[in-house]
């Protein structure tokens, strides 16, 4: 009988150990949190933190903005970190940056928000009336606003900064890719998920017919035909049995904003407000062609 040297004993245990080694090598780092990311003193010229960095969940969230809290949920809402800046020039400058659950939901939430200027930092920009700037980038949703009048440079700076520290990347959700670009109202478009988003845009009735969740997702956009703003609204449910329950639901609700709807495999498409029949056939037509095209 042989008898197996200690050495040859010890290197299964050498190949486990390396094993691990390569596993723990390519594991994914932890995510950063927002508070890694904001300028420290000076790194806007004549800027310092003032007080502490501030940090909300789901659970005080409301404590900060009892009134829009319920907008951020519906959109993956993770987190948030607040600072404020103080100068001798004016100010001070608050910074808020949001962490949601995906790249798609930082995009839906922006939607919600532009119909200002549009400014390239990060993904995409928007600098609203009396200073408010807001982009998104990757999973974060970013907000900078002076609490009194500065410059704008001065806010574009806080904005650059911060778009410089955050993980780049995030495209917006494929569905933006299905919109007709004829007649669109630039920047019109809305990305979400639920009900309470749909209704800040398009209202059709109080029950949620449409059955809209988590689950589904949700494009909104505007065109103009001859002066009328009219509504596009293309929903995508996991399956097609989900969008023809939808459908029914729709038509069977006889919202007085519907103009046209219809449903195909696992998309409903619905037109909302339009001045006459056929500009509502002819939008709905082209948003369906679009949808059956190969991506």
């Amino acid at each position: 009988m042989s008898v197996r040297k200690r050495s040859d004993l010890r290197l299964p245990w050498a190949a486990i150990l390396l094993g691990i080694v390569l596993v723990a090598g390519c594991a994914r780092p932890p995510e950063p949190t927002p508070a890694e990311f904001f300028p420290c003193s000076g790194d806007v010229p004549g800027w310092r933190p003032s007080g502490e960095t501030q940090r909300y969940d789901r659970e005080n969230l409301f404590d900060y903005m009892d009134g829009e809290a319920e907008m951020y949920f519906v959109f993956g809402f993770q987190e948030m970190r607040m600072q404020e800046y103080a100068s001798g020039e004016g100010g001070p400058v608050r910074v808020e940056i949001y962490r949601l659950d995906a790249d798609e939901n930082a995009y839906g939430l922006f939607t919600f928000y532009r119909g200002g200027q549009l400014l390239e930092v990060g993904n995409e920009a928007d600098l609203a009336p009396g200073g408010r700037l807001c982009f998104w980038q990757d999973c974060y949703f970013v907000r900078v606003f002076p609490i009194k009048k500065v410059e704008e440079g001065t806010i574009q700076a806080f904005a650059q900064h911060v778009a410089g520290e955050l993980p780049p990347g995030g495209t917006p959700p494929e569905l933006v890719s299905k919109l007709p670009s004829e007649k669109l109202v630039p920047r019109s478009e809305k990305f979400f998920h639920e009900k309470l988003a749909l209704d800040n845009v398009i209202w059709t009735v109080d029950e949620n017919v449409l059955n809209l969740s988590t689950e589904t997702d949700a494009l909104a956009a505007a065109y103009d035909y001859g002066g009328v703003e009219v509504r596009l609204l293309i929903v995508a449910y996991p399956e097609a049995e989900a969008a023809a329950g939808a459908f029914r639901g729709l038509k069977a609700a006889r919202g007085e904003t519907l103009s046209a709807a219809q449903q195909r495999d696992r998309y409903l498409v619905a037109v909302f407000q339009a001045p006459d029949e056929g500009a509502a056939n002819d939008l709905l037509r082209r948003a369906l062609e679009l949808l059956e095209a190969p991506s």
